[in-house]
């Protein structure tokens, strides 16, 4: 277990708690052998855990700690990232999604549990919780909106369809969250995908019954 002086300190602090030495002047206490630039198994699972830990909780604070521009930089990094281990590059903006499919990773290229659509769809969700306004969850869907559309057509059923299933949470919940004002076209922003997906043939007849 970590404790809650290394967990606030971060894994520096972590490494003087276990050497209970100062990492700077001392390295050797650090490392299994001598500067073998090893750490030692224990210290680096909990560094491991920590580190985690760290993510997770950036993740989840981007939300309620950016505004407006940052939060719209970070989450088109995030895009982009998901897009490199969808398909192996950044997609172009002129890139058709019905040709993503010639583009997927196969499967063992790509750990399910870690794909950053997970992350992207947590945001959505964290977004549409929260006090942001209108305006910014209007935003924030037009800048992973047509990723999903993307990753609905991804040659990997388990893709695919982990995709229509994050898609398919937001809609349910943003829709039940937020009354759509007068003069927005917000819902019919949300639906969008989802027409494509369907109009287009963007995805295979299995993935449209899911």
């Amino acid at each position: 277990m970590l404790s809650e002086e290394a967990a606030e300190g971060g894994v520096a602090e972590l490494l003087q708690q276990e050497n209970q030495q100062d990492i700077s002047n001392t390295p050797r206490g650090l490392f299994s052998g001598s500067y073998s630039g090893v750490l030692q198994s224990d210290v680096s699972t909990k560094a491991v855990a920590l580190l985690a830990s760290s993510a997770d909780k950036l993740f989840s604070s981007a939300i309620s700690h950016l505004s407006s521009d940052p939060l719209r930089s970070f989450l088109e990094a995030l895009v982009k990232s998901s897009q490199i281990q969808l398909f192996g590059r950044p997609l172009e903006h002129s890139t058709s999604p019905r040709s993503t499919k010639a583009l997927s990773r196969p499967l063992s290229a790509v750990a399910t549990s870690v794909l950053h659509l997970h992350r992207l769809t947590e945001l959505v969700l964290v977004c549409s919780r929260s006090s942001h306004s209108l305006l910014n969850m209007m935003q924030v869907w037009s800048i992973v909106a047509s990723h999903f559309t993307e990753a609905a057509c991804h040659a990997e059923r388990t893709i695919s369809k982990l995709a229509i299933t994050s898609y398919h949470q937001i809609l349910t919940e943003v829709m039940r969250k937020r009354v759509e004002l007068p003069h927005f076209s917000f819902n019919e922003a949300l639906l969008k995908p989802m027409e494509d997906m369907l109009s287009l043939g963007l995805c295979d007849m299995a993935t449209q019954d899911h």
